[in-house]
């Protein structure tokens, strides 16, 4: 047979329980039955973490999306990986219109694209928080709004800038 993984919640001596996953597997002989192998990790810790981040991740979400603020990720390819809902209200178009597109699909002008594009290479470049004053984007309606854009950068397990979260106050 194959290796079977189980994960499970063990009581120890302490009281405590415990998660642990094991392995189970088959131990071949020549001309007897196999043996019934097993190898188990104590998972409680990793298990823990998890939760604690799904738990965080949810109170984040759950705070921009609270926000009136245009709050977004944009990734090093220059597409949304998160919009939050006022991304509505600014731009005219609902977050799942937006994510996966480029800045681009917000319909600003090629100027403005240029100077936000130059703000997001300086926090790419930099790995530091820059804020911007007075960025011009095409609101709801196709109004001109003004906003106030801060950029901070998001970085990956080495370091490394993956991605921008900017935050964007209308100040029209």
């Amino acid at each position: 047979g194959r290796p079977v993984l189980i994960e499970e919640a063990i009581p120890v001596k302490s009281g405590e329980t415990r998660v642990f996953e094991t392995r189970k597997f088959p131990i071949g002989r020549e001309g007897k039955p196999p043996l019934l192998g097993a190898i188990s990790l104590d998972i409680t810790q990793k298990k823990r973490s998890e939760e604690a981040l799904r738990a965080s991740e949810e109170r984040y979400r759950q705070l921009a999306e609270a926000s009136r603020d245009f709050i977004f990720v944009l990734d090093r390819s220059d597409r949304f990986a998160y919009v939050n809902s006022a991304s509505e209200a600014v731009t005219g178009k609902r977050p799942e219109a937006l994510i996966g597109r480029t800045r681009s699909s917000l319909g600003v002008s090629p100027e403005m694209l240029a100077r936000q594009k130059e703000a997001n290479d300086t926090v790419f470049a930099t790995g530091e928080p820059l804020f911007v004053e007075g960025q011009y984007l095409l609101g709801k309606g196709g109004r001109p709004a003004w906003h106030n854009v801060t950029l901070v950068p998001l970085r990956d397990g080495n370091g490394e800038v993956r991605a921008l979260l900017g935050v964007a106050r209308d100040v029209t």
